[in-house]
């Protein structure tokens, strides 16, 4: 406006040229004045600002760092990083029926190792069914668990999770066990015909009184004549069948079945048929004829299908001697009498009759030797000669005892040579020793029998009979007699209350084909694909990623897990059949489980143990009350045992926990005073005879 004004005045003449640019002169310069001021204002202004935001932006710095820390811990002390549970220090033991639930605390903790609450933890499980649960303030909730209905204890796999962070937790589910049983016939009577038959049905029932799981083992029995299609049968919906066939011996027959404790039984009468002949045997077709020594005379009635008749008289004479007039047949068809002889030489003959039925009759001859001066005493060792059984009757030496004892004297006024023989017909070759007896003297002999090869594939209880025999220097009969005893199955074992446990070594197979046969498929998974015993260390297999050499110990170690985990490959399961090793129990050689597939405690520990006794291992079998396990030396020299758990195997188990539950049962039972360990090397190399490997 200034210059306009001093230009306006210029124009109107008001001032002159001088004047005007003298006037514009100090307008341009007040105008320079002006902008300077105007721009020291604002600098000044800027430093003002500067001056006030400096300690705001530290104060904003400072609180964006701390909240960054609070967040981050934030988030470390809620992100999971591990689950844990008491359950997971040992296998815990839970019943299996399909109702009871089990309350298993976990508890989930943070990156900083703190609780956290509020956390939705995931559960399953490869048996039964299993719930999640959500944490509460301390980290910590229960998940619920069923077990499945099962008739076999197994191990399962209860698998915890809650994002990527998991955890395992193994139990042992065992059966609800049975508490009632119901046997039936239906038909409780049957012809005694040998062919008749009849179903029995069992129904069992838990102790909620609900069907058994399905597979629940029910075991038979018979008390009497006759047979059953099976010993046992698994129940489904609580219910299974056998099968019983009459025999031909008429009589009142017990069947009977068992579950766990719980026991049944029902009755079944057999019919006879009329008698249709009658026939004789004798215990001895030759005796002495000296007035004096005696034999049996048996009589066996039948009717026209061959099958016995019982509760029938049969009358009886002879033309020398003295015989019983009469006797009645029992349930099997058959009587005896005593026949006692004439004191002369020859032949005698027994006549016998039915009594309601003369024309019904036979006959045999008796031979009556010469009167000797002999007496003979025939006694059978318990457990050895009677009942014999097998793996004790190979091992008389081992055991310093002998089958037989037979003491023979005497009495002549001359000095009596002969032989003696014994053997048990069908059963064992005959042993023959000569003897020479003074007058007036008497000798014992201790005969032992080398058992033929049927004995080691009888797998039933059978009625032997020992024949004794003595002749003189001419060969002449002067005595011969017969004596029954009974052969149990090849592998029944008698506990005899501890005396002879050192003779479950016999049932050890380390030379069978089908051990050889399991070692060398174990051994495929070692380093060098090798068994080396205790014979040298693995190069490698061990420390970090198995690429670092292994002590004696681990090598050891290495080859007991590889034995373990080719039995869980081939499928070798747990048969839940209990001991409490007193008494007679049929035990499974090796090569039997390892055909059957299945073991039960002792079974599965001579498995193992004719593996390790296979490569040069030093073993042991550990008897403990109602159970067996297997420990081998962890080296040559040392006195350290590990111990397996060998029932594991089957229910998914690892080695590691196979070992782990072996080593706790081994402490446990040491500690208790209750641990009988069998050093199965030394037994053997003592010179203990090993069943065949059938």
């Amino acid at each position: 406006m200034k210059d306009t004004k001093v230009e306006i005045k210029y124009a109107k003449g008001e001032i002159n040229r001088n004047e005007y640019l003298k006037l514009k002169k100090e307008d341009v310069e007040n105008e320079k004045l002006i902008k300077k001021s105007a721009s020291m204002n604002r600098t000044q202004e800027e430093k003002i600002i500067l001056g006030r935001f400096k300690p705001r932006f530290f104060i904003i710095l400072a609180v964006i760092i701390v909240a960054l820390i609070g967040a981050y811990l934030f988030v470390q002390n809620s992100t999971p990083n591990h689950i844990s549970s008491m359950y997971s220090s040992s296998i815990q033991n839970f019943i299996g029926n399909g109702k009871s639930s089990y309350q298993i605390p976990v508890s989930l903790f943070s990156n900083l190792n703190t609780p956290i609450s509020g956390a939705s933890i995931q559960a399953s499980t490869n048996g039964g069914s299993v719930s999640g649960c959500t944490t509460d303030n301390s980290g910590s909730c229960e998940v619920i668990f069923t077990p499945p209905k099962q008739a076999t204890p197994s191990y399962i796999n209860i698998t915890l999770s809650i994002g990527s962070i998991t955890k395992t937790i193994l139990v042992k589910v065992n059966p609800d066990p049975t508490t009632k049983l119901v046997l039936s016939a239906i038909n409780p009577s049957l012809p005694a015909d040998g062919s008749s038959s009849t179903t029995i049905i069992v129904r069992a029932y838990d102790n909620q009184s609900s069907p058994v799981p399905d597979g629940t083992q029910v075991t038979f029995s018979l008390s009497g004549s006759g047979s059953l299609s099976s010993t046992s049968c698994a129940t489904v919906n609580g219910k299974c069948q056998v099968t019983y066939t009459a025999s031909i011996f008429p009589g009142n027959i017990t069947i009977s079945a068992t579950s766990y404790n719980a026991t049944a039984s029902t009755n079944i009468t057999l019919q006879p048929l009329t008698p249709s002949s009658v026939s004789l045997t004798a215990l001895n077709n030759s005796i002495n004829g000296n007035g004096y020594s005696t034999t049996i005379i048996t009589a066996k009635v039948t009717n026209r299908l061959g099958n016995p008749v019982g509760n029938t008289k049969v009358s009886f004479y002879t033309n020398e001697g003295n015989i019983q007039n009469y006797c009645t047949t029992d349930s099997s068809g058959s009587c005896s009498v005593v026949y006692t002889a004439p004191n002369l030489a020859g032949q005698a003959t027994i006549n016998a009759y039915i009594y309601s039925n003369s024309s019904i009759s036979s006959g045999i001859t008796i031979s009556l030797l010469p009167t000797t001066s002999l007496s003979v005493q025939f006694a059978m060792t318990p457990y050895v000669g009677n009942p014999i059984v097998p793996a004790f009757a190979i091992n008389t030496a081992y055991l310093q005892t002998n089958m037989t004892t037979i003491e023979i004297s005497n009495s002549g006024s001359g000095t009596f040579m002969g032989t003696v023989t014994l053997q048990i017909p069908s059963w064992s070759s005959p042993v023959s020793q000569d003897i020479t007896i003074p007058p007036g003297s008497s000798i014992i002999l201790h005969l032992n029998l080398p058992l033929s090869s049927q004995v080691f594939s009888n797998l039933q209880a059978q009625t032997v009979t020992y024949q004794l025999t003595v002749t003189d220097s001419k060969g002449n009969v002067v005595y011969q007699n017969s004596y029954p005893a009974n052969l149990t199955s090849f592998n029944t074992m008698d506990w005899f209350g501890g005396l002879y446990d050192n003779l479950i070594a016999a049932w050890v197979q380390p030379t069978a084909p089908a051990i050889h046969q399991l070692v060398a498929n174990a051994s495929l998974n070692l380093p060098g694909k090798a068994m080396v015993g205790y014979s040298e260390t693995y190069p490698s297999g061990c420390g970090l990623l198995g690429l670092s050499p292994c002590n004696a110990s681990e090598t050891t170690n290495l080859q007991l897990q590889a034995i373990y985990n080719q039995l869980q490959s081939e499928g070798m399961h747990y048969v839940n059949a209990p001991t409490d090793f007193y008494g007679e129990q049929t035990v499974y050689t090796p090569v039997q489980s390892l055909a059957a597939g299945g073991e039960n405690c002792i079974d599965g520990t001579l498995v193992f143990a004719s593996a390790t006794v296979a490569i040069g291992m030093q073993t042991y079998i550990a008897l403990v009350p109602g159970h067996a396990f297997v420990c081998v030396q962890t080296t040559s020299n040392s006195h350290i045992v590990d111990c397996i758990e060998t029932t594991m195997m089957g229910g998914g188990a690892s080695f590691s926990q196979a070992e782990s539950e072996g080593d706790t049962e081994f402490t446990s039972y040491q500690n208790a005073g209750e641990l009988n360990l069998i050093n199965v090397n030394q037994v053997l190399d003592s010179g203990v005879k090993q069943l065949p490997a059938n």
